[in-house]
C-alpha cells in the first residue's frame, strides 16, 4: 500500500514537470531497498522475509519523504498543476458505458498477456524442488534479457511515433530505422544465445555458492529450449514496439 501511495507520488512530480525529483526518489527507493534486504538478511538473519520487510520499510520511508517534498513544493509555487487519480463516479459510469466494448477488448488483452505467466507459476507447485530452483534460476536470466528487450522495444516504437510528427516522409525514416533495429536485435539476440548455450549448467554457479550437479544437469538438460524461448523473445518484443509504434487498433490480432 505505501508503495502504491510513493507511485502516485511519483506520478504527480512527472504530471508537474518535476523529473528531478522523480529520479531522485526513484534510486533513493533502490538503493535503500537493496541497502535494507542486505542488513535484514546477511546481518540480523532474517531469513527471506527480508525482502518484503525491506520492501515495506523503503516504501514507507520514500512515501513520507517524497510527501514532504510535494507539500514545500506547493507551499513555496502555490500553482503546480493537480490532478484527481480517481474520477467522478458519475462520469466514470457515463464513460466506461459508451466505451464497454473497447474496455472489455483492452481487460482480454490483459488477460492473454498474463495467462502463459499464469501457467507457468500454477504448473510450478507440482514440480520438485531441485527442478524448481533450475526454474527460478532460468526464470532469472530470462527476466533479465526480457526487461533489456523491452527496453529496445520501447525504442523502436517511440522512434516510430516520433518521426511520424512533423515529417512528411516519415515512412522513409521508419523503414530504414527499422531494418537498423532488426539487425541490432538480431545480434544482440544472437550473442546472448551463443553465451547462454556456452554456460549451460555453469550459470548456477552464479547463483548457488557450491554448484549442485543435480540442478546443473537440470538446467544443462533444457538450456537449448531455453535459449530458443529467449531468442524468440527479443523478435517478438521487437515486433510488439514496430506494432504499437505503427499504432494499429487491433494490434494483438496482428501481433
Amino acid at each position: 500500500f505505501c508503495y502504491l501511495l510513493f507511485l502516485l507520488n511519483i506520478l504527480f512530480f512527472q504530471r508537474n514537470n518535476m523529473r528531478t525529483p522523480a529520479v531522485w526518489f526513484c534510486f533513493l527507493f533502490i538503493f535503500f531497498h537493496c541497502l535494507c534486504t542486505y542488513v535484514l538478511m546477511f546481518q540480523l538473519k532474517y531469513g527471506i522475509e527480508s525482502i518484503t520487510l525491506s520492501f515495506t520499510i523503503t516504501s514507507f520511508i520514500c512515501y513520507i519523504l517524497s510527501n514532504m517534498t510535494i507539500s514545500e513544493e506547493l507551499y513555496k509555487v502555490r500553482k503546480i498543476k493537480n490532478f484527481n487519480f480517481l474520477p467522478n463516479h458519475l462520469e466514470f459510469d457515463d464513460h466506461f458505458q459508451k466505451h464497454f466494448k473497447e474496455a472489455l477488448s483492452n481487460a482480454l488483452n490483459s488477460l492473454l498477456d498474463f495467462l502463459p505467466f499464469g501457467f507457468f507459476l500454477l504448473f510450478s507447485f507440482f514440480i520438485n524442488e531441485n527442478s524448481l530452483t533450475a526454474n527460478i534460476i532460468l526464470m532469472n536470466v530470462f527476466s533479465l534479457l526480457h526487461s533489456f528487450a523491452q527496453g529496445l522495444s520501447s525504442t523502436l516504437k517511440n522512434y516510430i511515433l516520433y518521426s511520424s510528427i512533423g515529417n512528411k516522409h516519415s515512412h522513409q525514416a521508419k523503414i530504414k530505422y527499422v531494418k537498423i533495429f532488426t539487425n541490432v536485435v538480431l545480434i544482440l539476440a544472437g550473442i546472448f544465445s551463443i553465451v547462454l548455450i556456452t554456460l549451460g549448467g555453469n550459470v548456477t554457479v552464479i547463483y548457488i555458492n557450491n554448484s549442485y550437479e543435480i540442478i546443473a544437469k537440470e538446467i544443462n538438460d533444457m538450456h537449448y529450449f531455453f535459449t530458443a524461448i529467449m531468442f524468440l523473445d527479443f523478435v517478438s518484443e521487437e515486433l510488439e514496439g514496430y506494432v504499437r509504434g505503427i499504432n494499429i487498433p487491433n494490434n494483438l490480432i496482428v501481433y
